[in-house]
């Protein structure tokens, strides 16, 4: 069998350390991000961005490690040990190395849109660093997205002085609005088809017409707004902008994408009963292990979603968001 042209895995891991970003650098005096309030206490979403950092940091270093590991392997410095072999063996087959799942997020990508995802959300958090609070946060980019939901609920309960375990979010689909995917459609070819790009500022929004939602979305700032969100598809059904409802899937349309997002705190509050309570995976999988929340690691939220149709229809649908394509 001829392998003229195939891939070695010294250009495998050439491949990947050209493309792999460098790790995330916090400036504590930037005071964008860590103003301290009347109580000296910092945004809870400016601890929550620290420990993102740290976690992809942690991700970054373990990826460079292990390639210099099998990259010194191959040339005879360290022992080609088991590990190290079946780590070159995923990577010529375009696999994710099980060392580097472990270490990271959940996800289904080959390796090639794998590296490129970690790109974006690198990049989502390098300019979350440098420029402060995003208008709106790329929910699919985060690490850990329960802790960035949490970090919401705190800083309204710190803003209101409530307490924390009495909120929830009531949920608004901005309809007219949704965040440009250019960056992500140019990556597409290595980024597994082009989730939503992690465009978080003012001018990488815009409007596609007709829902609700008013005028300067993004203008609106304080705990009474909420956060705004983006970057979900919706798998089983499709979100419609004009009746704005969650309608039955397109013909050959797997995932749809849902405008952006906007979670607004609320104390004791009781959704309508006709809303479709939508869960939220982190991966079209679904599956995860058990934690000790009781809940699936793959689950984020649930969220509420405008309906004209039973719970029960949904339901059998599998009808679900999703944070990767």
């Amino acid at each position: 069998v001829s392998t003229v042209g195939q891939p070695t895995v010294e250009t495998v891991v050439l491949g990947i350390l050209e493309r792999l970003p460098e790790p995330l650098v916090i400036d504590l005096r930037n005071r964008k991000l860590f103003t301290t309030d009347d109580k000296g206490r910092i945004s809870s979403l400016s601890t929550v961005l620290k420990q993102e950092v740290a976690r992809f940091n942690r991700l970054l270093a373990k990826v460079r490690a292990t390639l210099d590991e099998v990259t010194r392997a191959i040339k005879g410095l360290i022992v080609m040990s088991p590990e190290l072999e079946t780590m070159s063996t995923a990577l010529l087959n375009n696999r994710v190395p099980a060392v580097w799942t472990a270490a990271a997020y959940p996800s289904l990508k080959p390796l090639g849109a794998w590296v490129a995802d970690l790109g974006l959300r690198i990049e989502f958090m390098r300019d979350w660093v440098d420029g402060g609070h995003p208008h709106s946060f790329w929910i699919s980019g985060f690490f850990f997205p329960q802790g960035f939901l949490t970090g919401v609920l705190q800083n309204y309960a710190r803003t209101h002085v409530l307490p924390v375990d009495t909120l929830s979010f009531h949920f608004e689909v901005l309809s007219d609005m949704h965040f440009q995917q250019q960056r992500a459609h140019s990556a597409g070819g290595s980024a597994g088809g082009g989730d939503s790009a992690p465009a978080t500022r003012a001018g990488s929004a815009s409007r596609s017409g007709g829902g609700g939602g008013g005028p300067d979305l993004l203008s609106r700032e304080g705990s009474e707004a909420g956060v705004l969100i983006h970057g979900l598809f919706v798998d089983g059904a499709r979100w419609d902008r004009h009746s704005g409802f969650i309608e039955e899937s397109l013909p050959g349309e797997m995932l749809a994408p849902l405008p952006v997002l906007r979670l607004v705190p609320r104390q004791n509050y009781e959704p309508d009963p006709s809303l479709y309570k939508c869960p939220v995976y982190k991966t079209s999988a679904r599956a995860g292990v058990l934690s000790s929340t009781g809940l699936s690691t793959n689950f984020v939220l649930a969220v509420h979603l405008p309906s004209n149709k039973p719970s029960d229809f949904w339901v059998s649908r599998g009808c679900a968001l999703i944070c990767q394509k």
